[in-house]
């Protein structure tokens, strides 16, 4: 799940050392959670509390019951996860969005994107 892969350099370094271990024409397989904020008014309350702090749209902090932060969490959109798995160098890049139920929250909707790449030959 790239989504709680701390920074969007840490995500970008994921991402290039995946790219860096697979060999040519080997593919990648990969989740995401997906912006949710027009099916679940919870998560743009979530994405707006946490701005100022995390100065990325669609991040926020993911805490415990106590209200401690636990990791951070972003939401892609389809166009930004394809941008950034196409910026590492992946071709034949695919995704696919599905509405379902969050892990962490059960009761509320949330879009998951699932993607495909692959490391060109060349």
């Amino acid at each position: 799940m790239i989504s709680i892969i701390g920074t969007v350099n840490d995500r970008l370094n994921l991402l290039r050392n995946s790219f860096s271990a697979l060999k040519p024409n080997g593919w990648l397989f990969l989740s995401a959670s997906g912006v949710s904020d027009s099916i679940n008014k919870n998560y743009e309350k979530l994405y707006n509390a946490d701005y100022d702090s995390t100065m990325e749209h669609y991040t926020y902090f993911s805490r415990n019951k106590q209200g401690e932060i636990l990791y951070i969490t972003h939401h892609f959109s389809e166009m930004e996860l394809k941008s950034l798995i196409s910026d590492v160098g992946f071709d034949r890049i695919e995704i696919k969005c599905s509405r379902e139920a969050s892990s962490r929250r059960p009761d509320e909707a949330a879009y998951f994107l699932y993607a495909t790449c692959r490391r060109p030959s060349r």
